[in-house]
Order: structure tokens, then sequence, then C-alpha cells
């Protein structure tokens, strides 16, 4: 009966080490990885020390197709990556918080994109996006998803004291002017119907530039910012016109 224990006490030794080396060849250069049903794998971690990185198409085979939620989140080290054509979507805050990272290269591939995988990438100088992708696009140094209409990160270098959110934003994701403490001001126009949170933490000086009565005024207000409307003149001089004519 004992030699019977050892025997299956060895088998399971045998098993479990398999399962072991199995487990960490889906964990190459330090990556922990997750199938995705659809097919491919998506990047779920790395735990690499790295200051440049080029995520790999494969990993043990299986393509790559996404990087998923918060995979590279405080990473402080990393300052560089550079993301291969197959990768189709980037989580919720994929590198948010990455204190030192100044350049991404996104492929044309990338058609979904959680909220900001930015957020929190104070030092974020670059975002470089090849042609001809589907979902993303840069305006005015601005990253900006949906065919224009979803405003994701304006990066926090961007040289500019006052900024324009163009006609047709709809939404401005969670973090999107982090930091940024150039800005002084940011007009947001009608088409605004929804504000991620923190979209404008820690900006003492900013002032929103709204519309009367818009949901950007509403949010202003609810959330304690400064705000200006973009047709202050016109709105003064009806209320003097009405006073007058009183």
């Amino acid at each position: 009966m004992g030699r019977f224990r050892g025997r299956v006490s060895v088998r399971m030794l045998c098993l479990c080490a398999a399962l072991i080396l199995a487990g960490l060849a889906g964990c190459a250069e330090g990556f922990t990885c997750a199938p995705v049903p659809a097919g491919g794998v998506e990047i779920t971690g790395w735990s690499g020390d790295a200051s440049e990185l080029a995520v790999p198409p494969k990993i043990d085979g299986a393509r790559v197709v996404a990087i998923g939620a918060r995979a590279f989140a405080g990473c402080a080290g990393l300052e560089r990556v550079a993301l291969p054509e197959g990768i189709e979507a980037l989580g919720d805050g994929a590198f948010a918080d990455c204190r030192s990272l100044e350049e991404v290269s996104v492929p044309a591939s990338v058609a979904r994109v959680g909220e900001n995988p930015f957020a929190g990438c104070e030092n974020l100088k670059k975002l470089a996006l090849a042609d001809g992708g589907p979902y993303l696009r840069m305006i005015n140094g601005v990253l900006f998803g949906d065919g224009g209409r979803r405003l994701i990160c304006c990066p926090r270098t961007l040289p500019m004291e006052r900024y324009v959110a163009p006609e047709g934003t709809g939404r401005i994701d969670p973090r999107a002017f982090s930091n940024c403490n150039r800005l002084l001001s940011i007009a947001l126009p009608d088409s605004v119907t929804d504000i991620g949170a923190d979209a404008f933490e820690r900006h003492a000086n900013l002032t929103l530039i709204v519309g009367c009565g818009s949901y950007a005024e509403r949010y202003a207000r609810e959330n304690g910012l400064k705000y200006n409307y973009t047709d202050a003149a016109e709105w003064l001089a009806d209320d003097q016109s009405e006073e007058m004519g009183s």
C-alpha cells in the first residue's frame, strides 16, 4: 500500500510539473496571457523591466490580438512601446500610470479601445498611429476614436494653453486631460454628452468654455469646475438689452 501511494505521488508530481511548465510557456518574455474565444491570446500582464518593448505578434505560437485592461498599468520604467500589426483591441487603462512612458506605436489593426488606455501617462509625448486604421486618429495632437466622436487622451506634453474640441465630439474619456497643466482653457462643443470620471483632474487654473444650457455646463457646475460661456458676450448683451427695455 505504501509503494502504491508513492507511485501516485510521483505521478502527481510529474503532472504538476507539466502543468507548471505549460503555464510558464504562456508567460514568455515576462507576459501573462489568456485565450480569446475567437482565437489568439490577450496579454493580461507583464513582469519585465525593460525601458523599450516591442510586443511580439505571437506568444508561443498564438497570435496576440489584444492588450487587456491594465495589462501594463504602473510599469514605471517603461518608456517606449511598439505594438505589432494584428492587435485588435486595447483594454481599459492598458498602460495607465506608466509615468515614464513617452512613445507608443499603434498599428492600423486596432479597432476597439477601452476607457483611456493611457490615463496618467504624464510624460507621453508621441502616439504614432499607422495609416489606415479604422478606429483611431490624431486630431491636432489629441487621440480620438470612433470617427472623431470620442476624445480618448490629450498628451500632457501638448504645447498649448487653449484647446478647442472639434464639433461632433460626443464623449470625453476618464482622465483624458489629467495633469495637462499647460492648458488654461478647454472649449467643449454642445455635441458633448458624456464626460468620464476625473477627465480634468489636477487642473486648478483650468476654465471650461461651454455652451449655455449644455451638458458640459452642467458637468462643470456639478463638479466644481470653473467655466465660462462660448457666447458670453452675446448673453451679456441680451441681458443688458432686456434690463434696458423693462
